[in-house]
């Protein structure tokens, strides 16, 4: 971008809190992933554990392939116009996911996957300009403070949300259930256009043509530190992107839990985010990234392979799982802001969008083959429905949670591909679905 203006006091202060308002509504939109509720409503439409992993793998497919060309469009055409493109997809999308529910059965596979594709290109849309579109709004030296007061606020949203969805879903799992919950969703939508229409967009588009973005697209990606930076973060991705679905199916299929309990689960994880972010912005600024990122890597690593023990928990299981889920929040959360605060040290001034863009295309690439592959598994039955280790009876889904967990302890020999940087661990704000 090129070209900018500043804001009075009265206008940054206005701007600040259209933001958070923005992400607040945002985030009931990427609960309905993170908390696996999209999966149950999957389930409810008939679809296999197969289809199911295949239709996430898609929205990472769609989102790591069309990121960097939506940067590159949003540096060129404007940020905001982009972000309320991708609202108007996130709405058609939702309402695609609606209505497969009201077809015939064996058209609701191509129904949802035409939804998915369409939220997936509304979250493009949205996450290709958000935080360049932000970087002008908060001054540096506020940045740590406002990106705190902004997680910790759509997070607490979140999770008020999956408070209210564990009841409802505790009364009845029915179809209609998660059809109204997906309708309040959309609705939420419309009042993000409202918030997000009132952040002004600071910066002019950048007037080069495409060739050049293009070009300097190529030079960024011949940058060394950052190109292995990347390289980690889509292994990182590639063996915890399925983690939390593959949660889901074994408190499914295997503990045989409520759609209530799966999503009071999920509560449990997003308070383990929060207890994360409480104090690894302070663990980053007096450890630095990488042992941060050593540290909640390894365990990530123990939290899944105590899952997949979980008989050793005895009468005490449900206990035993929802602490994990805790934990492995409160480890994820550290290692994304270790990650993020790490991509702010490597981003150059200009073009911003297009760093961050290759960033996340990496990420969602990792995350689409992390869900591809199980879901390839399971549809051909490759793997044991039923096996035993150490006399420990386990499935399928445990032979998978436990090869991720083996790939995490194999990946810490490669931490010199993310460079050791001391950095205030700020925040880069997500777009309608998860990514780290």
């Amino acid at each position: 971008m090129v070209g900018s203006r500043s804001l009075n006091q009265h206008e940054s202060k206005q701007a600040k809190r259209a933001i958070i308002y923005t992400q607040c509504l945002a985030m009931l939109a990427a609960t309905l992933f993170e908390s696996g509720i999209i999966l149950l409503y999957f389930k409810a439409l008939l679809l296999s554990p197969s289809q199911a992993l295949a239709l996430l793998s898609l929205s990472g497919i769609t989102i790591a392939f069309g990121l960097l060309p939506a940067s590159l469009i949003a540096d060129r055409i404007g940020k905001k116009r982009c972000g309320q493109m991708g609202i108007f997809a996130d709405v058609l999308g939702f309402g695609l996911l609606i209505a497969s529910g009201w077809v015939p059965a064996h058209q609701a596979h191509t129904m949802a996957f035409l939804g998915i594709l369409v939220v997936s290109l509304g979250n493009i849309l949205n996450m290709a300009g958000w935080f360049a579109l932000l970087s002008p709004i908060i001054e540096p030296g506020q940045r740590g403070r406002f990106f705190a007061r902004l997680r910790l606020t759509f997070q607490s949203v979140g999770l008020i949300f999956l408070l209210v969805a564990s009841w409802v879903l505790e009364q009845s799992g029915d179809k209609l259930v998660f059809q109204s919950l997906i309708a309040v969703v959309i609705f939420a939508q419309a009042g993000r256009y409202f918030f997000y229409s009132r952040i002004p967009e600071l910066e002019h588009p950048v007037k080069a043509p495409p060739s050049e973005l293009f070009a300097l697209a190529g030079q960024i990606i011949k940058s060394r530190k950052f190109m292995l930076f990347c390289g980690y973060a889509f292994l990182y991705m590639l063996f915890t992107g399925g983690i939390n679905p593959l949660f889901v199916f074994v408190e499914k299929f295997e503990l045989g839990y409520s759609e209530g309990r799966i999503v009071f689960l999920s509560n449990l994880f997003r308070f383990g985010l929060m207890s994360g972010f409480v104090f690894g912005g302070s663990l980053i600024d007096f450890r630095g990234t990488r042992p941060v990122i050593l540290i909640s890597q390894a365990g990530i690593a123990v939290a899944v392979v105590c899952f997949s023990m979980r008989e050793l928990a005895g009468d005490f299981l449900f206990p035993w799982v929802g602490a994990i889920h805790f934990v492995f929040g409160m480890f994820f959360s550290l290692h994304g802001l270790a990650l993020t605060s790490q991509l702010l040290g490597l981003m150059q001034e200009r073009f911003k969008s297009v760093y961050s863009g290759i960033f996340s295309m990496l990420m969602m690439a990792g995350y689409a083959v992390a869900n591809f592959m199980p879901s390839f598994c399971l549809k051909y039955e490759i793997l044991p429905e039923h096996w035993q280790l150490a006399g420990i009876d386990l499935s399928s889904y445990d032979l998978l949670l436990l090869v991720c967990a083996s790939m995490l302890f194999v990946l810490l020999s490669s931490i010199y591909m993310v460079p050791d940087s001391v950095k205030r661990a700020f925040w880069i704000p997500r777009g309608s679905t998860s990514s780290a």
